[in-house]
């Protein structure tokens, strides 16, 4: 159950926002009754202030490019934002049922959050009630134009790797599907032959 943001309103500390781009590799099998080629597979890191946020959960990239996103004019300031989620994608089936809490300001980019973001005492009223007292309160205040720079940044990093790597094509997909909310344009105008268009 998601509930009203706490927020510290704006003599926060403004924290630097990190988002770094990691592969995991698998072996070649060379079993000649299950042979399987070398696996690559990519994933993304937050780090705040040169610190891993390092949550047990994978990050949803597209997740983390909405939150920093600016409202539009007259839309809600705040959502929430299922960052950290579960390797299939359903933040609700590692237990996080809250997410992380997102509030905009002209020139900041506030997250609100507990930790653990897993509810691991179940899903019953009790249950809930315990993790809400257990799990601490945490918030990060990040400038807007730095968090840009450093997600367009990230950004053009994955789209070097897709060019010349053998990902998966799960975790191809996955890449490409960041690209939909890119701060600077969309993948639709983003050259087929895997090379930026003369409108980015």
């Amino acid at each position: 159950m998601k509930q009203a943001i706490p927020n510290e309103g704006h003599e926060a500390a403004v924290n630097h926002f990190g988002l770094r781009l990691k592969q995991n590799r698998a072996p070649a099998v060379t079993d000649p009754h299950r042979p399987s080629p070398e696996q690559i597979w990519y994933y993304a890191e937050i780090w705040v202030d040169g610190q891993l946020l390092d949550e047990p959960h994978p990050v949803c990239v597209t997740s983390v490019l909405m939150a920093f996103a600016k409202p539009r004019p007259k839309a809600w300031n705040h959502a929430w934002h299922d960052v950290f989620t579960c390797s299939c994608g359903e933040a609700a089936c590692a237990n996080i049922h809250e997410g992380v809490g997102v509030v905009h300001d002209e020139r900041h980019v506030d997250w609100v959050f507990r930790r653990p973001q897993a509810n691991n005492f179940g899903i019953d009223p009790i249950a809930h009630r315990k993790w809400c007292e257990t799990a601490q309160w945490h918030q990060y205040r990040f400038d807007r134009h730095q968090a840009t720079r450093e997600l367009t940044r990230f950004l053009d990093e994955a789209w070097a790797v897709l060019k010349t790597c053998d990902a998966t094509e799960h975790s191809r997909s996955d890449m490409l599907n960041w690209f939909d909310n890119d701060p600077r344009v969309p993948m639709r105008v983003r050259g087929t032959n895997g090379s930026m268009s003369q409108e980015d």
